[in-house]
């Protein structure tokens, strides 16, 4: 069982009618309070009347940004619209226009009371605001850009007068606010803009006199058009020089050799054949041989004297030539020169032309600009001597005929004078029931205490002092019936929670006195023996007031530390019944000898051999520790609570004693309940 100390659930219909039931008349009372003090000051109120006047805020003109330069890109609103309307709420709302609207219609006819006033602290004016404030009301409607001005005052024709001068005030206010006097210091930026672009204009036409200049672009595509043919020609002549230069060396080379004229060649190729022959017919070293030598050797030295006159003939050539390719590709390399210096200074020139260009431009994008500005700013100066704002009256206020608060209000009024009154009640009966340290239902006490409830006991109707062997009287009848089916229940859950032996022995113990803890152990004892027939043993260690016991002129022969050696002279019959008492208590109080040889295994079993259910009533554990002295022993202890009376926390504490000392709890008798649900509603929970 999961523990928790909530004194009840609010989920339970049983919990929730236990406790109304049960503080019934604080809740009346509290009801009864609440209600008759609503109800008259419900027919207190005073009878006020309440004007309307919606208002249609359009977003317009002050709203939008306008960027002092540039055209109208990027204009829009400056503020989300939600904020403007927030804003013109604040607006209706100011001191400053209130008090405006107080001095207008007159504080003498808004708040006459206020004449007799005694004066403090507090100035007349600021409480003439105050109390003004009180009685407006400004609202946004839902999804819309209209704002709902209202007034109450007891006479309607004020609130109506109020309401209306409130509306003509706020236009003249929102042109205070929105309004801006800009109109001569855009005069004044457009003159300044106006003479520097004169200044920028007369500055460019300078420059295109000076220069005599007035088309850059036809001028240097000229230009561009030379360089390109000039660079040509120069490539050229550069080219036709080196090749001239190779001409030139290779000439000069001696491995260079000039074409042999062919009639030289014949002529030395026929000596060549006569050689030949001469050979063939004389010896080396004669006249004809030798002389053929000469001839070829007249040839070869002519030929070559020939060919040298070619190589210098040729070399005055090409160095001529040569010659003439450089002073080409000199004046093609001036004349370049020249068009690029050319080019060069028109691109200077065209830059210096130009930054004059774009000042004259943008000085006269910034005088239109401010021209287009200043006439916006005359057009809403216009509109402003003309009261033309943002601002249209939707539906203009006038005298209501109905009241505000009338029959209808004060039924709402008293209506939740009542429930408020019963919400007070139930609310002061669970707060009490909340922080009372008692357990008023079985519920409770499993909750708090975490064990279950065995059974739950009305208040008795029987008197404990009443002999077994006496009938109850017609009167009584009927409670001890109900006393009896209780015990018989209690007797077959005990048996249940005990079910691995036929001979039980279980402890009775409470946390404090009159609990009825006696009363159950000895109804109990009765009820088995005489009832159930069942051979009972009822032990009385409870020494807290020996003199209620019913039993207590029972006397054994022997106590329990004398009668040692024979138990059977400790006990007591009650009359011919199956039910014996061993009363510890009849001639001294329990001594720690008598525990100690209560505490013995072998005392225990003897009586167990004897008797089919043992009972010891214990004292209160929160008083005398008899009772966890011997838990160890016994098969089961059960907690006897009284509703109501025994403290949670206290019971808390005996469980947790018994548990350490070794007992096993069992579970709880809930005793003494009250049952506070009528039995014609309970029955049916």
């Amino acid at each position: 069982m999961e523990q928790s100390h909530q004194p009840f659930d609010l989920s339970s219909a049983r919990d929730i009618l236990t406790i109304i039931f049960k503080h019934k008349y604080i809740i009346l009372i509290t009801f009864l309070i609440i209600s008759a003090g609503v109800t008259l000051y419900a027919f207190s109120l005073k009878r006020v009347y309440e004007s309307q006047s919606v208002l249609l805020v359009k977003l317009g003109r002050e709203f939008t940004s306008r960027p002092e330069v540039g055209g109208d890109t990027g204009r829009g609103f400056s503020v989300p619209p939600e904020t403007i309307m927030r804003a013109e709420m604040s607006l209706i709302t100011s001191r400053d226009l209130i008090n405006t609207v107080i001095k207008t219609v007159g504080q003498e006819k808004i708040f006459p009371v206020l004449s007799k006033a005694i004066p403090g602290s507090i100035s007349p004016d600021d409480l003439a605001i105050n109390l003004f404030q009180e009685n407006l009301s400004v609202n946004n409607i839902q999804g819309s850009s209209m704002i709902q001005i209202a007034f109450t005052h007891p006479d309607p024709y004020i609130a109506a007068n109020v309401v209306n001068t409130l509306v003509d005030a706020l236009k003249i206010k929102h042109l205070e606010v929105f309004s801006t006097d800009s109109t001569p210091f855009l005069k004044s930026q457009e003159k300044v803009f106006q003479e520097r672009l004169k200044e920028s204009e007369t500055k460019l036409a300078s420059l295109k006199q000076k220069y005599g200049v007035f088309s850059f672009e036809e001028q240097k595509t000229a230009l561009i058009q030379q360089r390109s043919t000039l660079d040509t020609n120069l490539k050229a002549a550069q080219s036709q020089v080196n090749e001239l230069e190779q001409k030139v060396a290779m000439i000069k080379n001696p491995k260079w050799a000039p074409e042999v004229p062919p009639e030289i060649r014949a002529q030395l190729i026929a000596l060549q054949q006569r050689e030949r022959e001469v050979m063939g017919r004389y010896i080396d070293g004669t006249v004809p041989v030798q002389n053929v030598r000469k001839e070829m050797d007249a040839v070869k030295e002519s030929l070559k004297k020939q060919s040298e006159e070619i190589r210098q003939t040729e070399i005055h050539k090409a160095e001529g030539e040569l010659n003439m390719a450089r002073v080409r590709a000199d004046n093609a390399r001036r004349q370049l020169g020249q068009v690029e210096a050319a080019l060069q200074s028109l691109e200077t020139r065209a830059l210096e032309l130009q930054g004059a260009k774009r000042e004259a431009a943008l000085q006269e994008q910034n005088y239109q600009n401010y021209s287009r500005k200043l006439e916006e700013s005359m057009i809403m100066d216009d509109m402003d001597r003309r009261k033309m704002v943002a601002i249209t009256i939707v539906e203009k206020a006038v005298a209501s005929s109905l009241p505000k608060q009338g029959k209808a209000n004060k039924l709402v009024v008293i209506l939740m004078g009542l429930f408020g009154g019963i919400a007070a009640g139930l609310a002061i009966a669970f707060l009490l029931e909340f922080i009372a340290p008692g357990m008023t239902t079985p519920w409770s006490a499993e909750r708090r205490l975490n064990l279950p409830v065995l059974s739950a006991i009305r208040r008795l109707m029987i008197s404990s002092r009443v002999p077994v062997d006496v009938n109850p009287t017609h009167d009584s009848a009927k409670s001890e019936m109900d006393m009896e089916q209780e015990m018989i229940d209690l007797y077959q859950t005990i048996t249940a929670a005990l079910p691995d032996t036929d001979r039980r022995t279980v402890l009775f113990v409470g946390s404090r006195s009159n609990e009825g803890t006696s009363t159950i152990a000895r109804q109990l004892a009765r009820v088995a023996s005489l009832r159930l027939e069942k051979s009972v043993l009822l032990i009385d260690l409870d020494r807290s007031r020996p003199d209620l016991h019913v039993y207590s002129t029972l006397k054994p022969q022997a106590d329990l530390q004398d009668g040692e050696g024979q138990l059977g002279l400790t006990l007591a019959r009650v009359e011919e019944s199956s039910l014996y008492v061993m009363p510890l208590f009849w001639r001294t109080m329990v001594t720690p000898k008598t525990i100690d040889y209560a505490k013995r295994g072998d005392f225990w079993e003897s009586l167990k051999d004897q008797f089919d259910l043992i009972i010891v009533d214990s004292p209160p554990a929160s008083m005398f520790p008899d009772g966890p002295a011997i838990v160890s022993r016994l098969d089961g202890v059960i907690l006897v609570v009284e509703a109501e009376k025994t403290r949670w926390h206290v019971a808390l504490s005996v469980k947790e004693k018994i548990l350490k000392s070794g007992g096993n709890i069992l579970g709880i008798v809930f005793n003494k309940r009250r049952l506070y649900i009528p039995e014609l509603i309970y029955r049916y929970l």
